[in-house]
């Protein structure tokens, strides 16, 4: 019995011994990594917080469209030389050839088409050719209120300005330029096509009174009108209704002496107003840059008829004493 305790007790103090042993030759290594290994796993995993949902994609913008810029009416300076780019006016470039029935008076056969209510008060704008500020096409087409063309029956090329002036549909007035019945026959030779004779500045048929007779009485048969002159008593006039010739008389001229556009402005407009008075009124411009430019100014504000008057060839004014 006691040896087998004593055999016991020498187990037991190997293993102890083994025991140290083993501790002495682990605690002499390197045994970091060991407690890095064990803190690490020690550690608590890190709490991630859920990300958001993405917000979603903001819609694009439409892109913005250019405002559309407004209309831009442009009113050229009238030069001599130079041709006006403006909008074309209806009546100028787009009538049809006059017809030219014999059977009819010359004021009423060879005048611009025209028609407005018979109680509507008429006023007529003549646009006297000068050659030396000669009138273009593009000009023509630009002026918006209707206009009738007073032509020198002695210039070079009358016979020419008249047929285009018809073809564009725009009548025609011949200025009384002649110091005999001759003279005066001559020029119905060169410009038939015409609807009236306008006095002169110098007063030719107011001056003259068997003149005058003489060709009131030619003009009753080809059927012309006779625009008097603002000057007088209205003796020319007279006469001419008496000879049965259809006849009225100038109001006035709107650039005698050289006014400029704004004062040719207002006698429009005082023209206008006469118009309305006494039933119609005629006014005279030359084709100087400012008259245009006044004429482009003015039509620009006005419509071709309204309530108070009617812009008319001068035709229609004289076409009305036909009826009384």
């Amino acid at each position: 019995m006691l040896k087998g305790f004593l055999v016991g007790a020498v187990i037991g103090t190997v293993i102890s011994v083994t025991g140290l042993l083993g501790t002495s030759y682990f605690l002499g290594q390197d045994t970091s990594g060991v407690v890095e290994q064990a803190q690490e796993a020690a550690r608590p995993d890190p709490v991630v917080a859920p990300s958001p949902d993405p917000a979603p994609a903001a819609a694009p913008e439409p892109e913005p469209q250019p405002e559309p810029e407004p209309e831009r009416v442009i009113l050229p300076t009238i030069t001599p030389d130079a041709p006006v780019a403006q909008a074309a006016m209806p009546p100028v470039s787009a009538s049809a050839p006059m017809p030219e029935p014999e059977d009819l008076p010359s004021v009423v056969a060879y005048a611009t088409p025209f028609s407005a209510p018979q109680s509507v008060p008429l006023f007529s704008i003549l646009l006297y050719d000068d050659p030396e500020f000669p009138l273009t096409d593009s000009t023509l087409e630009s002026l918006t209120v209707p206009v009738s063309i007073v032509i020198d029956p002695t210039r070079m090329d009358a016979e020419a300005q008249l047929a285009r002036y018809r073809a564009a549909g725009i009548e025609a007035v011949i200025e009384a330029r002649f110091a005999d019945l001759a003279a005066f026959e001559a020029a119905l030779d060169r410009l038939p096509q015409t609807v009236a004779l306008l006095d002169s500045a110098d007063g030719t048929l107011r001056g003259d009174i068997s003149l005058q007779g003489q060709v009131l009485a030619r003009m009753g048969e080809t059927g012309h009108g006779l625009i008097a002159g603002a000057f007088g008593l209205g003796g020319l006039e007279q006469a001419a209704t008496r000879d049965g010739v259809p006849a009225a008389r100038l109001y006035r001229v709107l650039d005698d002496e050289g006014q400029s556009a704004p004062v040719m402005l207002r006698l429009l407009d005082r023209a206008a107003f006469e118009a309305q008075q006494t039933g119609s009124a005629i006014v005279l411009g030359r084709s100087y840059p400012e008259t245009l430019a006044a004429l482009l100014s003015w039509g620009a504000g006005q419509a071709a008829v309204n309530a108070s008057y009617a812009v008319a060839p001068v035709s229609a004014i004289l076409q009305q004493t036909l009826a009384r």
